[in-house]
């Protein structure tokens, strides 16, 4: 190293001394590499606060974010909303604004809430009211009832029966977990309606909703699941029972259905917010329970 070099950074090692001397720094966040489009290497967003409590001001917050990112191209990270949302609630328990944070955490579970509903109903972006999942169980079966009249045809042990026995049994398993998804989303909307946001209620919220988010990634993964027998069945009548050649099959409608039953997987979008929303909940009541221990004065009045 330089002479200068390390004269530089002698002479940035006494800025920051002076500045933590002053008891301004309020909070020290890490951060990964790369989070930055000018700043490839690690390191350390400084913020200060010259009306920091008295009871603060020889004290510094510091939080290890360098495994918290969002991807965002392949070399450049952020945060996400909500992962800003949950550093800013470690930040408001240090300081005892306890309220705030856990508005965030019934936030959360609203959100939760909303997204499961919009399962079943919703509106898209012109403002037209949709059926996620409805309108998927419907468009498959348009794609299955299309295929029946040459499916009839087959004998029963032909080149089809894998994959229409793997549809089927994927039909009634999922059919199934979408009744129980709609049941305990109505369960968990009523019991919402009586929440109490202490931080001992939204705990029990918390972990009674975090089966909810599972279910709905299941559905999700199912939808996709279900897309793919119905098309490899097409694909194997077409290919292997010679369905083109048969008066029994309807190409044009099962190229509509087909279609039809695509667009509405691709409308089934929630899989994303809620696994999000389930590991942020996760992740925010870790870091609560970390910092309470060392606020424990501050956090008393929530042990509920």
């Amino acid at each position: 190293m330089s002479s200068q070099a390390s004269s530089a950074g002698r002479d940035e090692a006494r800025v920051r001394q002076k500045l933590i001397e002053t008891g301004d720094v309020d909070l020290m966040i890490a951060i990964r590499s790369n989070f930055f489009y000018t700043r490839t290497v690690p390191c350390e967003l400084w913020f200060l606060n010259r009306d920091k409590p008295e009871a603060h001001r020889d004290k510094v917050l510091m939080i290890d974010a360098r495994n918290i990112y969002r991807k965002v191209t392949r070399k450049i990270y952020d945060f996400s909303l909500e992962q800003e949302q949950n550093l800013l609630a470690i930040v408001r328990l240090y300081r005892g604004q306890t309220d705030r944070y856990l508005e965030l955490v019934a936030g959360y579970c609203r959100r939760m809430l909303e997204e499961g509903a919009g399962c079943f109903t919703a509106r898209n972006d012109d403002g037209d009211t949709i059926e996620p999942l409805p309108s998927f169980i419907a468009a498959l079966a348009a794609m299955q009832a299309a295929l029946q009249p040459f499916l009839k045809t087959l004998p029963a042990d032909g080149p089809h029966a894998v994959a229409l026995k793997e549809l089927d049994d994927a039909d009634t398993t999922f059919k199934a977990d979408a009744e129980t998804f709609r049941k305990a989303l109505s369960e968990q909307q009523a019991a919402w309606k009586t929440q109490q946001n202490t931080n001992g209620e939204l705990k029990k919220a918390v972990d009674r909703l975090a089966p909810l988010a599972e279910a709905g990634r299941n559905l999700v993964k199912q939808t996709d699941l279900l897309y793919k027998l119905a098309c490899r069945l097409i694909d194997t009548c077409e290919n292997e029972c010679d369905a083109k050649g048969s008066d029994a099959w309807s190409g044009r409608d099962i190229a509509r259905a087909r279609k039809a039953a695509d667009e509405e997987d691709e409308n089934f979008d929630f899989e994303e917010t809620l696994r999000e929303i389930h590991v942020e909940l996760e992740d925010l009541n870790a870091e609560a329970v970390k910092l309470a221990a060392a606020i424990r004065k501050n956090f008393e009045e929530l042990r509920i």
